[in-house]
């Protein structure tokens, strides 16, 4: 019985291991590969005053949102 539980602690203790050794490579192996994939695809720098402001995107929420505060207030 003593014996089963030492070979049940000891085969976790092992899986945990190879679990750590595998993650440590992923992450090694990863930490090489990203800045390949950063010359490969590099990221546009976003631009604030780049993006154009919609009005009429704006009034379509707005009515929207007056729309839905009238139904709201009709069901009350």
């Amino acid at each position: 019985m003593i014996l089963d539980s030492v070979v049940v602690s000891f085969l976790g203790m092992v899986v945990v291991f190879v679990f750590l050794t595998v993650m440590i490579a992923a992450m090694g192996a990863l930490r090489a590969l990203l800045p390949l994939l950063a010359k490969i695809s590099p990221e546009e720098p976003e631009h604030p005053g780049k993006h154009k402001h919609n009005p009429a995107a704006d009034a379509a929420a707005a009515a929207a949102v007056a729309l839905a505060w009238h139904h709201r207030g009709r069901q009350s």
